[in-house]
């Protein structure tokens, strides 16, 4: 049986800490997912940069602290050859351009929101060199859904469709996850989960949660916010009169467990998300799989998800969404059907591998 030795770039993502975004979400899930039995003949290198060393107790999975500096783009690339990697995974979208040269390749692309909200980005110029070079360097790319196919195609047209590929990840670690007994929050609470910054569209949140206090004299109901603040954006809505006007109602979290987010998901009115952008978003997917009901606006991507999940309401205006929020109010608690989907690690891992043995 042939040996592969697979290359995965974790950035400052250490294995063993909090789960802060979705793309650290991808990578630990992917790890932990592995049919190691099954697959004795990989095995996987994992490339990161962290104050903390990461420990594994597998043969088939080593975990490798490297500088931060220069990570990407010379001690990556370095580690890559000297452990004679067959082929490397480009989890955060990107392909150092030394690798190219030498191994087989797959990227991942999340989303396009730094090339339709440039300004919305620090280094959205650096993301787009990088993005287009890495499109065209790999051998295969893998993306979220078919929304984000879609976007690249169109972005690319000279691509081949058959160099893309669509996997959904998977949720049903959030099934599987006991949420804890301690019950923190009294009050009734809509939910958002996701990292506190522009693209997110947070002060649209803030702005229909302060019009639904207002309209329905509810003064109890609290929003709860679950999510790494990015400092420059937050330093920015706490000087917002609408910040202040309602700061009493919010609640801002951070570093919460698999077992609390679960909690927080099950005991809450609603998940609302009113992002400018997303490729895949595990929060959506997450309550939805839950049971519960989420309220979105209506981006294209939502739209795949509805097949699966009775629970989800796509809005089209902010009324619309105000009214939804205030009808969800007004229920019971209710528990909305999920049919049998496709979000499943294991699925995701396994079409995955076969992507980088045909490959490799």
């Amino acid at each position: 049986m042939k040996k592969i030795k697979i290359g995965i770039d974790g950035g400052d993502f250490n294995p063993e800490s909090t789960i802060q975004s979705g793309i650290q979400r991808l990578v630990s899930s992917f790890l932990v997912s592995i049919p190691l039995k099954q697959e004795s003949s990989l095995t996987f290198y994992y490339y990161y940069f962290s104050k903390q060393s990461a420990h594994s107790n597998s043969k088939t999975i080593r975990y490798v602290n490297l500088p931060r500096k220069f990570f990407s783009f010379l001690f990556v690339p370095l580690k890559c050859f000297l452990d004679r990697i067959n082929v490397y995974m480009g989890f955060s979208g990107i392909i150092p351009p030394i690798i190219r040269l030498f191994k087989k390749t797959v990227v991942f692309i999340h989303d396009f929101g730094f090339y339709h909200f440039p300004d919305y980005y620090p280094e959205s110029e650096k993301f787009i060199w990088q993005t287009n070079y890495s499109v065209f360097a790999a051998n295969k790319i893998i993306v979220f859904s078919k929304t984000v196919r879609n976007q690249l195609l169109n972005q690319f047209p000279t691509i081949k469709p058959d160099k893309v590929i669509t996997i959904y990840p998977g949720v049903n670690y959030v099934i599987q996850s006991k949420a804890t007994n301690e019950r923190t929050i009294n009050n009734p609470y809509f939910l958002y989960v996701g990292v506190i910054k522009k693209i997110k569209n947070i002060e649209k949140l803030l702005s229909l949660f302060e019009v639904f206090i207002s309209e329905t004299k509810i003064l109890h109901v609290k929003l709860v916010l679950i999510g790494v603040k990015e400092q420059s954006y937050w330093e920015h809505i706490i000087k917002l009169p609408l910040f202040l006007k309602i700061q009493k109602n919010l609640i801002f979290l951070e570093h919460v467990s698999d077992k609390d987010l679960v909690f927080y998901y099950k005991h809450c009115i609603a998940l609302l998300n009113t992002s400018l952008v997303e490729g895949f978003c595990y929060p959506v997917v997450e309550a939805l799989s839950l049971g519960k009901k989420v309220i979105t606006n209506d981006l294209p991507l939502y739209l795949e998800f509805k097949p699966y999940f009775e629970g989800l309401r796509i809005t089209k205006s902010d009324n619309d969404f105000l009214l939804a929020m205030k009808e969800e109010f007004r229920k019971k608690k209710t528990v909305y059907s999920v049919k049998q989907n496709s979000f499943n690690w294991s699925k995701f891992s396994s079409k995955l591998l076969t992507v980088v043995k045909n490959i490799s």
